[in-house]
């Protein structure tokens, strides 16, 4: 029988996942989020066991030398000498074999007590393995199957003492066994529900870690391609036109036109990388100074060539860091769209409107414009525009009836 937790399959007897691999990483993380809380819990099981030894005078007078032997000879230094190898590297690998031979031995150790012990508190010295049993299930962070196998180890002893060598009466020795066996059935739904719900949140952990990695590298690939196709055009134009101007003369023409087109296309090279390099680097950045960028842009690229600018920005919910991918191209597409209302509209005013809200963000970009001609937009910067929202999962509608509207909408959940 098999459990599944996403993609992953986990053996339903044992809890261990069928990949060996995810396995091993899953008892790095147990051994890295349980360590302190082990230590606390070792910590815990040696007062109590020392602590009680001192009531042993008076519970158990007959079996008081015994006690003390088994409580501060045997146990006390083992697990004394747990604590302290949990401190050092080799703990990890080992950590389950000690805390199972803990819960063997303290358990033992009670048994041991009630041989020597007389019949009128022998009989009821079976709470002490009760604690034992709990305090393997729920505390010490033992595994389900290590408990499973050292609990029950435990009370099968338990009953073959009470039965062959105490001649325990029946009545005594069916109300021990009927509390044992509920206290470990008990402690094994408990232990088998806590690690299955430790081993999700592992699942659950590893997902988003592997989710954040491939989203990160979708984002390199991205903002390379857009590194490639917006500078890498321009400094490829840069390149030509320097070429041809040197290679043949008589085909450029004027050359201060050629030195005045390089200019503006290194100009514009610059403000790309200053763009990709700002959003990079974008820790102390929200979407406030997205807006504030959507605003110095627009004036400055439309007050250069008459056109009035008028914009409007909202930002409600949290206004966390841009994502940047969501940021490049809702910026290209903007930047797009301005450009076409330079080169095509004959527009005289533009009206922007952004309103970023806690599950989408909103971009209306509205020009007084001729708007799209019948025979379809020229070039290719509607088809631009399309490609990058659809990259981003974006809904894009483009309105050319009366001066043109493009409006784009970006989920954030």
């Amino acid at each position: 029988m098999e459990l599944m937790f996403g993609c992953y399959k986990m053996n339903f007897f044992t809890l261990k996942f069928k990949s060996p691999e995810i396995e091993s990483i899953f008892l790095d993380y147990y051994y890295n989020q349980s360590i302190r809380h082990i230590r606390v819990a070792l910590f815990f099981g040696l007062f109590l066991y020392v602590a009680f030894g001192f009531l042993d005078p008076y519970v158990i007078p007959e079996a008081t030398s015994e006690s003390w032997f088994i409580r501060y000879v045997i146990f006390t230094p083992y697990i004394t000498l747990v604590i302290i190898s949990s401190f050092f590297k080799y703990f990890k690998n080992l950590m389950q074999s000690f805390l199972f031979t803990v819960i063997l031995l303290g358990g033992m150790g009670i048994i041991v007590i009630t041989i020597h012990s007389n019949p009128k508190t022998n009989y009821l010295y079976y709470a002490g393995l009760i604690i034992v049993i709990m305090f393997s299930y729920t505390f010490l962070k033992l595994r389900f199957i290590y408990a499973s196998i050292a609990t029950w180890t435990l009370v099968i002893l338990y009953e073959i003492i009470s039965f062959e060598v105490v001649k325990m009466p029946t009545a005594f020795f069916i109300n021990n066994t009927f509390f044992l066996i509920s206290a470990n059935l008990i402690g094994m739904s408990a232990c088998y529900q806590m690690e299955v719900s430790f081993r999700n949140n592992f699942i659950q952990q590893l997902t988003i870690k592997e989710l954040g990695e491939k989203r990160r590298q979708e984002e390199k690939e991205m903002i390379m391609k857009d590194l490639h196709d917006g500078i890498g055009g321009i400094m490829t134009n840069i390149s030509l036109l320097t070429e041809i101007s040197q290679r043949k003369p008589d085909l450029v023409g004027d050359r201060s036109d050629v030195l005045t087109t390089i200019a503006e296309l290194s100009r514009e090279a610059i403000s790309e990388l200053r763009m990709v390099i700002n959003n990079l680097d974008s820790k102390d950045r929200d979407w406030h100074d997205f807006a504030a960028d959507l605003k110095n842009f627009g004036g400055i690229i439309l007050s250069s060539h008459g056109i009035s600018f008028s914009i409007h920005t909202s930002v409600t919910g949290p206004s966390e860091a841009p994502n940047t991918v969501i940021y490049l191209n809702l910026l290209r597409i903007y930047k797009e769209a301005l450009t076409n209302v330079i080169k095509h509209s004959f527009a005289h005013n533009v009206i922007i409107d952004f309103d970023k809200k806690i599950t989408d963000i909103v971009l209306k970009i509205h020009d007084d414009g001729m708007g799209i001609p019948a025979e379809g937009p020229k070039g290719r910067g509607i088809l631009n525009m399309r490609k990058r929202a659809q990259e981003i999962g974006a809904q894009i509608d483009i309105n050319g009836a009366k001066g043109t509207t493009i409006i784009v909408a970006v989920p954030l959940t």
